[in-house]
């Protein structure tokens, strides 16, 4: 039945199993059993539901019989073959029979053979009436002996199959056996899954390569995730559509809930063999069951599917190894529990994912309005139960059935519902997890959905493991049971799952919510804070308001929560804290503190997180206190805290943000020997002068003190601070570092940026051979750098940008790591020593350093990594001619260089590198001549940013980059751009004084280009098509003397808002509309006598003042309308009386105009109001509506 290689689920057609329409084939010879045993076994078959097809019953009078024939037995499941004793004197039962034996091998179909009047011996062995029929057909078909030997083997074949021999045997008993099998064998093989079944087909890829095709090893696959995420159905799905390319198939449902039952393990295995082998199997016990199975299956191949399983032991029963089963099958298991796969080394484990937004709207559609897309009107609604449901198939189905129906009011009150109390079958589902949980699990689960949920992992592991939860291997587990997962090191869980855990915890109290074990609701907190009773169960309180809001809580009731282990207040404006708080806390939070310390009688020693910033606390506590196990303590921009607590009493401390905190100045001096403190920030404590006198903190990574403006000396190391990696001092009042740094050997980052006090760096700066990066920026009063500086051989970035330093170390070129240096703005600096070390060198600027002829070093082309080079703001006559050898080199800006007279050939000739380059800016302050290769340019895929200003060339460029966003070249040396530019992302163009004639040939899309200005280009003599160019706002032809022909397309733009055509003397003629919508303003042509053919022309809202219009406008000959609204002018030009074929004419809101000339005789007088609106070649005036009325106003000014 089953061919060799599995075939996938979502392969092709022909791979799929077929499309039945009967589900059995009757094949018999009609005079000897039509009206006996063949018509008793159709009658009962199609009583009890079976779709039989019966040739002399099915077949339609007149239609020709093989091909319906052939036909009806690839459609049906089954074929049921009649032997009696003339069955082989019939060709036509042989041809049937070959056409079945042709269905079994090539599509699985299942050929059940009964022996009505014959020993299948004769049939088998043609024997007796058998052979009699064969002689006679070898001699009625001698011409084709090749048909009576296939004959012959169909017949044996056939005859050689399990089935059932009823001669000698009470008939109605062996017609219900068959029928009982029959139904048997459908109950397992037809499919049990709706075909309407959204986002399957991505799963079932996915799904489909961790089944294989390949025959070997048997192959478990555990398909899990959450409950509700679809499992089962994916499982029902593939079992569907590839059970029959296996021997045999089995799908156990519900296997958890089947096996805690009576006798369950022996029942299920009870199951698994009758299905597979296809017959009834009685295991006297689960023992004995699983020898059967063994037995029984290891040389079949077979589908299994075991779904629902959550534990270990029910796989011991049902499928505990590989060699259970035969080569190529496969055994699928369902779980919502990723351990439960652990028990075979090389499982596949496919994770269900949620449901991507637009498949979770058709499934919900479908469920709800039976469509596969929303009523409009219920659009936005439906988009929020898709929100809600997050993926969640099950939600959607069970929320979509529940609302098909019903209005849209009653949608939107289900809604608000379902917001404040979840669906009761989607938690039962979901609920079924929880329940599995050990009572520790279950508290950090509810911990996690109500409170920690974004959490890290390590914090929340900390503070849990703070209450005795040994959230390590708890959280595990509720990562391998879906409950909660893990991305980018937070712990999220899908929002159903917070839904349930929190409704878990209402209904602890669902009266009295401020009973509960967990608050989070303002309400409810408010509530639990009214009495004094009850708040023993309270163990968190997470109140996290969006805005500050004030409250009148009794805080006393504080004290009666003994069991508070997390609590978090934030935004809530109180006039007092609490006198005392639970000795039960492990996580403190609360913003904006109200009180100076902590309650005096509060025992910390069980405390793992304490913040508060933004509080009112002075001291954090008075006198000596124990907390062994905080290990974070933030009291940011806490204004009034004065005086840190004495660090001996908080060994595991690890992190100190005390960030902001103004009025700080006693810094306790055990902080100087914690060592366990991983990160310290002090940030802007401005009033603090004085660190401990010694450093001892072996632990520390990060220590930041910028904006410590009063802190004048850093402390001496005394000790083991290998591990100190970064080191901020940014905008401190330091005078100098103290020698002892050099014992920061583990120091990645020194930032001293600012120090405006700070006047020399120490010599033992040698010893940091971690240091990457030094940032000496801003410190104005630095002259000097250590000279053995480049024994700092892991320096990658170096900036000293506006330090007064008057020459660089000669050791600087050891620095063979470094990377970036910045020397901008310094001034003082008169020659740069030899770089020929730094061959590591990316980034250099001297940006603004005044560098004069010869300051810089001949030997610069040494740099063999130099990428960006900026030499703005210098004063040098020329540049080093060994430039051309930076064969890297991808920008160099010399902005503002004034006194630069050449520019070598270099780096454009060199082709190497080219393809890095991305940018280049060149503005020369005066016309320089140069002979640069033009063919390099097209070396440079990766230009984005071209500008070229004052340089003089003999040809242009015979490519540019596709990736070019801002063109900018004063002179462009060519006719028109490159032929084979792309200008599809190019979003500026400014060409100015160019020789360009016309801009490209050809059709061009230029989609985003927004700015053409090709002002003073003298050869420019058309347009390119604007239709081309739709979002281009600004167009600047100022001073094209040559241009002649303007687009037409230009006069319905719908973007430009700037257009500028003066001194273009050429043009003859502009569009005869112009409709240009966006235009905010136009420099209009002081010529326009050549415009004969314009019709319309619109100047609205161009704020077009006296004078503006040229005197000569009545030579517009062909003018019809003339839409000046919404301008500034006093008066109109005194020729607007010649224009004799002018009808429409609109000054609305023109506030300034005093007076009207005469106007043509075509042109309707004032009062007659409804000239403003009359409809005109290019659409309705301004302010039409489609007849509505004029304004008074604009009609008095007409």
């Amino acid at each position: 039945m089953a061919s060799t290689s599995l075939q996938g689920i979502t392969s092709s057609p022909s791979s799929s199993p077929p499309e039945y329409i009967y589900d059995v084939f009757l094949s018999f010879r009609g005079k000897d059993t039509r009206n006996n045993f063949t018509s008793h076994l159709y009658s009962n078959l199609v009583q009890r539901g079976i779709d039989v097809y019966m040739d002399d019953r099915e077949l339609e009078r007149g239609k020709a019989i093989e091909p319906a024939l052939w036909k009806a037995i690839e459609e049906s499941r089954f074929s049921v073959v009649v032997f009696s004793r003339d069955y082989a004197s019939s060709p036509w039962c042989l041809d049937e029979l070959v056409k079945i034996v042709q269905c079994m091998k090539e599509m699985g179909q299942t050929v059940l053979p009964v022996f009505y009047d014959v020993d299948p011996s004769e049939v088998a062995e043609r024997k007796r009436k058998y052979e009699e029929a064969f002689v006679e057909h070898e001699q009625n078909f001698e011409e084709n002996l090749e048909k009576v030997r296939n004959w012959k083997h169909c017949l044996a074949t056939v005859a050689n199959l399990s089935g059932w021999d009823v001669r000698n045997r009470n008939e109605s008993e062996s017609i219900k056996i068959i029928v009982e099998y029959i139904l048997y064998k459908l109950s397992v093989t037809m499919p049990t899954i709706n075909k309407n079944l959204v986002g399957i087909d991505s799963r079932l890829e996915v799904l489909n390569g961790y089944i294989g095709e390949e025959v070997g090893e048997p192959i478990f696959i555990g398909v899990c995730g959450m409950g509700g995420i679809g499992k089962t159905t994916v499982a029902r799905v593939v079992y569907d559509r590839i059970h029959w390319q296996f021997d045999g198939s089995c799908f156990l449902a519900n296997v958890k809930e089947v096996f805690v039952e009576k006798d369950g393990p022996r029942h299920l295995q009870e199951q698994l063999l009758s299905e597979i082998l296809m017959e009834r199997a009685t295991v006297w016990d689960s023992s004995r069951g699983i020898d059967m199975i063994r037995r029984r299956l290891r040389l079949k191949k077979i589908l299994l599917i075991l779904d629902d399983v959550d534990d270990q032991k029910q796989l011991e029963f049902l499928a505990a190894e590989r060699g259970w089963f035969g080569s190529g099958s496969r055994i699928i298991i369902t779980s919502r529990d990723k351990k439960v796969l652990t028990r075979y080394d090389d499982a596949r484990i496919y994770e269900a994912e949620k449901l991507n937004d637009d498949d979770a709207l058709m499934l919900f559609s479908h469920k709800a309005f039976k469509n596969f897309q929303p009523a409009e009107d219920f659009l936005e609604l439906s988009k929020q139960v898709v929100g809600y449901a997050n993926g969640l198939p099950l939600a959607l189905e069970v929320i979509g059935s529940f609302l098909h129906g019903r209005d849209f009011h009653d949608w939107g009150s289900a809604i608000d519902r379902l917001n404040e109390i979840p669906d009761r079958e989607i938690i039962d589902v979901l609920h079924i997890s929880f329940d599995g949980l050990h009572e520790l699990e279950k508290k950090i689960f509810l911990d996690i959905a109500c409170f920690l949920k974004g959490f890290k992992k390590d914090r929340i592991v900390r503070i849990l493991n703070g209450c005795g939860f040994h959230a390590n291997i708890g959280t595990q587990v509720l990562i391998e049971k879906y409950l909660i997962s893990v991305a980018w090191d937070q712990v999220w869980m899908h929002n159903l799952l917070q839904i349930m855990g929190k409704e878990i915890v209402r209904c602890e109290s669902p009266k009295e919510p401020g009973r509960c074990s967990r608050l989070w609701r303002y309400e409810d907190v408010c509530l639990a804070l009214m009495d004094n009773t009850g708040k023993e169960k309270i163990e968190a309180i997470f109140l996290d308001m969006p805005g500050i809001t004030e409250a009148q809580w009794n805080m006393e009731v504080f004290s009666k929560m003994s069991k508070l282990r997390l609590l978090k207040i934030n935004n809530v404006q109180l006039s007092e804290g609490p006198e005392d708080l639970s000795n039960m806390l492990r996580f403190l939070e609360w913003h904006f503190y109200p009180s100076k310390s902590l309650p005096a009688c509060l025992q910390v020693d069980e405390l793992v997180e304490l913040h508060m910033p933004n509080s009112s606390i002075e001291q954090l506590w008075h006198g000596h206190k124990r907390a062994v196990n905080l290990k974070i303590i933030d009291l940011s921009n806490s204004l009034s805290l004065v005086r840190t607590p004495d660090f001996t009493g908080i060994p595991n401390l690890k992190r100190l943000i005390l960030e902001g905190c103004t009025s700080l100045y006693e810094v306790h001096p055990s902080l100087g020997r914690h060592k366990k403190l991983l990160y310290v920030n002090l940030m802007n404590c401005i009033s603090v002068r004085t660190l401990p006198s010694n450093l001892e903190m072996e632990s520390l990574g990060i220590f930041s003190l910028d904006g410590c403006s009063e802190l004048e000396k850093f402390p001496d190391i005394v000790g083991n601070m290998n591990k100190l990696m970064v080191l901020r001092l940014d905008e401190t009042g330091i005078i100098k570092l103290s020698s002892s740094i050099h014992y920061l050997i583990g120091l990645g980052l020194l930032s001293m940026n600012n120090c405006k006090n700070l006047t020399r760096i120490p010599e033992g700066i040698s010893c940091l051979k971690s240091l990457k990066k030094l940032d000496l920026s801003g410190c104005s009063r630095l002259e000097y750098l250590p000279t053995n500086l480049g024994e700092v051989e892991s320096l990658e970035e170096f900036d000293l940008t506006g330090t007064s330093i008057q020459e660089l170390p000669a050791s600087i070129s050891l620095l063979k790591n470094l990377k970036v240096l910045y020397l901008d703005g310094c001034k003082r600096i008169v020659v740069l020593p030899s770089l020929s070390g730094l061959c590591s060198l990316e980034v250099l600027s001297l940006r603004d350093c005044h560098l004069r002829e010869g300051a810089l070093p001949k030997n610069i082309g040494c740099l063999s990594s130099l990428m960006s080079l900026n030499l703005s703001g210098n004063d040098f006559v020329s540049l080093p001619r060994s430039i051309n050898k930076l064969s890297r080199l991808e920008m160099l800006v010399l902005e503002d260089c004034r006194m630069l007279e050449s520019l070598p050939e270099v780096p454009y000739k060199v082709h190497t590198g080219k393809e890095k380059i991305e940018a280049i800016f060149l503005d020369m302050p005066g016309i320089i001549e140069a002979q640069w290769n033009m063919q390099v340019f097209s070396k440079m895929s990766k230009l984005r940013l071209l500008k070229i200003n004052n340089v003089q060339l003999s040809e242009g460029p015979e490519d540019l980059s596709n990736m070019l966003r801002f063109l900018e070249w004063n002179f462009y040396p060519s006719k028109s751009l490159p032929n084979f530019l792309q200008v599809d992302e190019l979003v500026e163009l400014h060409m100015p004084n160019s020789s360009i004639e016309q801009l490209w040939y050809g059709h061009k899309s230029a989609l985003k280009l927004e700015m053409i200005d090709l002002s003073n280009s003298l050869s420019l003599v058309r347009t390119p098509d604007f239709t081309s160019i739709p979002n281009l706002k600004r167009l600047i032809l100022e001073g094209c003397t040559s241009l002649y022909e303007v687009h037409p397309s230009l006069g319905h733009h719908k973007k430009l808002q700037y257009v500028n055509l003066m001194n273009c003397r050429n043009v003859k003629t502009l569009p005869s509309n112009l409709e240009m919508e966006s235009l905010e303003r136009i420099v209009v042509l002081p010529y326009l006598s050549d415009f004969c053919s314009l019709e319309v022309l619109s100047l609205r809202d161009c704020h077009l003042k006296e004078g503006v219009l040229p005197e000569d406008i009545g030579c517009l000959s062909s003018l019809m309308s003339l839409y000046l609204s919404q301008n500034n002018f006093v008066s109109l030009p005194r020729s607007i009386n010649e224009l004799s074929e002018l009808e429409t004419l609109v000054l609305e809101d023109c506030r300034m105009l005093e007076s009207l000339p005469e106007v043509p005789s075509k042109v309707q007088t004032p009062t007659q109001q409804q000239t403003r609106y009359r409809k005109s070649p290019c659409g309705p005036a301004d302010g039409e509506d489609g007849g509505s009325a004029p304004s008074e106003d604009a009609t008095a000014n007409e």
